[in-house]
């Protein structure tokens, strides 16, 4: 009733949308890539370079030859809603659309029970299936769902009325959220009809394979491998077991935080995962979870939830505690409305009201606001008295909520189905709240004869600070102190420095300055990078991305610095880490760049046609690791014999600057285009993609697996003494372009698998000396040249 003029006022709570985890990982990124492979369409183009070729061999006479166009693939995927806060919905949801923004050219719908009714957002216009069917006939088919209701009732045979519809997409598939050992006869029964996986990463993967290689359904529904989640435990009330089949405490604490909230929502579910973990959240965690019925049914019953509140470690309630009051604060009543006058002169005396001077200051405003004798004149608040719900979980942050929404547990918002402003100090909206917090002493000095003098606010008090951010799920991160953010952390006042990024997007740093008791809340809304332009070579099927040019400051910060120094030690830094120094301003033009490194397969096509022979074939040798994991000159080492293995789609390696400039000028000539390497500014510009951080996907050095191949956990089984990252990316050695997850320009590897050649000569003291426009160091003299961006 958001305008009404009598209580109770029903505001629904809002969370931001967060994307969990397992949607930024290789696997997610791998399944992106399957589901992209481009499918052979029914039109053909001319080839000319085998057309010309083939005339001049037969002498001018024309020797037409075609070649099959291709095309992306385009998927319908129907996600089936049994539940309004299903969980396994909230999943779909959010991996069909991590998947959109990986470029994937899909349309969604949802039903619910029968696919013959969709609707394209819950609770909006319906369609008919048959419909959708005409302008979607092109596409690969996927129902997330359990597929039940497609089976006749009676018989357990697939429905003829409703697979009729289904027959006009031969690419057709089910993901059912049933785990993987209730399978049964209803899975058989749907294999005849559809391609049927389990809804999980590991599933649509699986899936993906299945699509590219055309294979059909299973005769054995269960022949892939697939990780199978426990059976949940049949009594629920034993908490042990149900600890035990989560698999560990962590998983277990994010259940009792869920509990302290009286509705279960996907979004609210994972912002509380995300906020009590100290360690990333893996698919097996959050799945074991949603697979719980509560999950299901949208909702704990209150005797559960009870036991599970009261298992909840002290820190992670507090936690809980503020991002839920938090949440509530976000919700504001309609301006002009009677609710949003109660609501703002309640919020503003229990903000203040959290930082009283002393217990009588406090005393002395909980009189002037509500004291015992205006209660006994007001009815309407003696009925709120006498019906206060006596369950602790009907106030399920009672603390912390209490006093920052109603004085002496009177109860102004309950949370069950929502957020209802009762109205309990309708006593104290008699006295018009003309002026806000500064003036609190004033207001009630003035409106209650038992303050006998001024209540003086608390001059130093903590500030807090929230910042909403679009999209949601992207980083907050301070750039001078070492604090983590969350939402309405205190922090003492003055200004601090904040970078917000998300791949994909631009960051943006702002300077805020927070003053002291106040609450400060922040809107950042971050700037899409454009969509990725790329443009493919046609002779080597290079793949390139148009990077927009700017301005960047290039080079090692002080933070940097003092990070090195502490991890390599003095003398080690000022030998080989000072060539990135002194930090300057760099700016380039726009310009084209390779979106992978260059692979095996594509040099091979080059020293094929050319009979070109690189500088280790030449000279009988390269270096790199023997037999031992020695390094060092090795014998017979070159791009073809590396010591390790390698197939087309790798990187190559062993190559020298000369090799790469020879494959760049043969570019240029066979495609007619101006290739070059880059300039170390145009690869350092590019890497960044935007970033201020020490690495494109932020500061932490062991979130790299999601991002590069690097000395990880694998590589110490083969090399015991290496200082690697925390941990793991499953190769040792390099590893095929693309397996990890791209940087806000769409570019893969730039950091890790392979060094990477630029065009500059390399001087200890190049940066004092470089242009700030398109700068290139080729000073004569200078005989090495410059390499970047690590290896594996």
């Amino acid at each position: 009733k958001a305008q009404g003029k009598n209580p109770p006022f029903t505001y629904p709570i809002k969370v931001a949308e967060e994307r969990p985890h397992c949607f930024k990982t290789r696997q997610f990124y791998d399944l992106a890539r399957h589901l992209r492979a481009r499918l052979d369409s029914d039109l053909l183009r001319l080839d000319l370079d085998v057309t010309i070729n083939n005339t001049i061999a037969k002498s001018g006479f024309p020797d037409f030859h075609f070649k099959a166009m291709t095309r992306p693939p385009e998927y319908l995927i129907l996600i089936d809603i049994p539940e309004h806060r299903e969980h396994y919905t909230g999943y779909a949801d959010q991996l069909v659309k991590a998947l959109m923004d990986e470029g994937l050219f899909i349309s969604k719908f949802f039903y619910k029970n029968d696919p013959r009714m969709c609707f394209a957002q819950p609770n909006s216009q319906r369609y008919f299936l048959s419909d959708i069917q005409q302008q979607f006939s092109d596409c690969r088919l996927i129902l997330i769902g359990t597929g039940d209701d497609l089976l006749d009732p009676i018989t357990g045979e697939p429905d003829d009325i409703i697979n009729e519809l289904f027959e006009i997409w031969p690419d057709r598939a089910i993901l059912t959220p049933r785990p993987v050992h209730f399978w049964g006869m209803r899975e058989k029964k749907l294999q005849q009809q559809f391609i049927v996986q389990p809804s999980t990463l590991t599933g649509f993967y699986t899936l993906s394979l299945m699509l590219n290689n055309n294979i059909g359904p299973l005769d054995n529904i269960k022949a892939i491998s697939h990780k199978s989640l426990p059976p949940v435990p049949e009594n629920l009330t034993d908490m042990d077991a149900i600890k035990k089949y989560l698999g560990n405490e962590h998983s277990f604490q994010w259940l009792c935080a869920c509990a302290m909230y009286p509705e279960l929502h996907w979004n609210l579910t994972i912002f509380l995962g995300k906020a009590i973990h100290d360690h990333t959240i893996e698919e097996q965690d959050l799945l074991r979870l949603i697979q719980l019925p509560w999950f299901r049914n949208g909702n704990i019953p209150d005797e559960y939830r009870q036991e599970l509140i009261a298992q909840i470690s002290k820190d992670n309630q507090k936690i809980v505690q503020n991002i839920i009051v938090d949440l509530l604060e976000k919700i504001r009543p309609p301006k002009g409305s009677y609710a949003a006058d109660t609501y703002h002169l309640n919020l503003a005396v229990q903000r203040w009201m959290l930082h009283p001077k002393g217990k009588k200051q406090k005393h002395d405003v909980q009189n002037a606001v509500i004291d015992d004798k205006r209660i006994s004149k007001d009815f309407t608040l003696l009925r709120i008295l006498d019906t206060m719900p006596s369950s602790p979980l009907q106030l399920i942050i009672p603390k912390r909520l209490r006093r920052v929404f109603f004085s002496n547990a009177l109860p102004l918002f309950g949370l069950k189905a929502g957020i209802r402003l009762m109205g309990a100090i309708a006593i104290a909206m008699a006295l018009i709240f003309a002026a806000s917090f500064p003036d609190l002493a004033n207001f009630f000095k003035a409106s209650n004869e038992k303050v006998s003098q001024t209540v003086e606010i608390e001059k130093v008090l903590p500030a807090k600070l929230t910042v909403h951010v679009t999209p949601p799920d992207s980083e907050i991160n301070f750039t001078k102190i070492k604090q983590t953010y969350y939402p309405g952390m205190e922090l003492n006042p003055g200004s601090y420095i904040i970078q917000v990024s998300k791949l994909a997007y631009s960051p943006k740093t702002l300077t805020l300055t927070l003053l002291s008791g106040e609450h400060t809340v922040k809107e950042v809304s971050l700037d899409k990078t454009s969509t990725i332009k790329i443009w493919t070579e046609p002779i080597t099927g290079m793949e390139f991305v148009w990077v927009k040019g700017g301005c960047f400051m290039m080079g090692q910060t002080q933070e940097e610095k003092e990070e090195l120094i502490k991890d390599v030690g003095k003398s080690t830094y000022e030998k080989y880490y000072q060539d990135e120094l002194p930090r300057h301003e760099v700016c380039v033009d726009d310009f084209w760049m390779g979106r992978y490194e260059v692979t095996v397969g594509q040099f091979k096509l080059f020293a094929d046609e050319t009979g070109y022979q690189t500088d280790a074939e030449k000279e009988g040798s390269a270096y790199g690791y023997d037999d031992q994991n020695n390094w060092g000159e090795q014998k017979g080492h070159n791009w073809k014999k590396t010591n390790f293995d390698q197939n087309e789609s790798h990187p190559v390696v062993n190559i020298s600057w000369n090799d790469a400039n020879e494959l760049v000028k043969w570019l240029t000539t066979k495609s007619k285009g101006n290739f070059r390497l880059p300039s170390e500014a145009e690869w350092e510009f590019a890497c960044r993609a935007g970033t201020t951080q020490a690495r494109y996907w932020g500061n932490s050095p062991d979130q790299a697996c999601d991002y590069a191949n690097v000395a990880d956990q694998t590589a110490k089984t083969v090399f015991k003494d290496w200082t690697i990252h925390q941990c793991t990316d499953i190769y040792v050695y390099t590893a095929p372009i693309g397996t990890f997850s791209p940087n806000a320009f769409g570019l893969h590897d730039m950091l890790g698998n392979a060094w990477e050649w630029c065009i500059d000569k390399y001087a200890k003291d190049a940066y004092s000396k470089h242009k700030r426009n398109n700068p290139i160091y080729d000073e004569t003299g200078a005989s090495l040249r410059v390499l970047r961006g690590g290896s594996w």
